[in-house]
């Protein structure tokens, strides 16, 4: 059996936010000459701005649709059986236009979508080409930091035992000059004595 017109207008009104709302108009329904204004949510995201006229009096403006639920769908249907056959057809004519405008936008998205992906993972690619070049140069760095240490170690280690050498060496040649000395000092004495004698 189906519902009254005044139980299907409150289902539409407890829809999702977006608008397929009686411009200040009536819109006759199959229960008697009764004329309502019936105020609908229907459908949030398919974005119809059409405007459906079904005669001079009544006009039906669309902002937005979106499919969301069984029971939404379910009241659309019963939205249609108390509409005339004119706001049938021009309300199938606005959801037709407005399904292949979407089909084109999906259409171009996923073209889209594919472009960004491959993009994507030949920037990856290049990150990890990348990533594997820095923790190779980042191995290299640390080796030669070690080596530099190394060396910096065996420099100290080379600078002291030089200095020490050097300073040996000055004790030594002071000692050999000594020497020298003392012995030119007695062979120059013993020679002054035999020439004396």
């Amino acid at each position: 059996m189906i519902e009254s017109k005044d139980i299907i207008a409150a289902q539409i009104e407890l829809l999702q936010p977006s608008q397929f709302a009686v411009n200040n108009e009536n819109c006759h329904t199959r229960n008697g000459d009764n004329e309502k204004n019936i105020h609908a949510n229907l459908l949030p995201d398919l974005e119809i701005s059409n405007t459906i006229s079904h005669s001079s009096s009544n006009s039906i403006k669309t902002n937005s649709i979106t499919k969301s639920t069984d029971g939404e769908i379910d009241s659309i249907a019963e939205y249609f059986k108390i509409c005339d056959n004119s706001t049938r057809q021009t309300f199938l004519d606005v959801m037709r236009n407005d399904r292949d405008q979407h089909a084109l936008a999906l259409d171009s998205m996923s073209s889209e979508l594919k472009s960004v992906s491959c993009l994507l993972q030949e920037v990856r690619q290049k990150q990890q080409r990348k990533k594997d070049r820095l923790e190779e140069l980042l191995s290299e760095v640390s080796q030669v930091q070690a080596d530099y240490t190394l060396l910096e170690q065996r420099n100290t280690e080379l600078t002291q035992q030089e200095t020490q050498l050097q300073d040996k060496l000055k004790q030594y040649s002071k000692k050999v000059s000594l020497c020298d000395s003392a012995l030119n000092a007695m062979t120059n004495g013993k020679e002054l004595q035999m020439s004396v004698k």
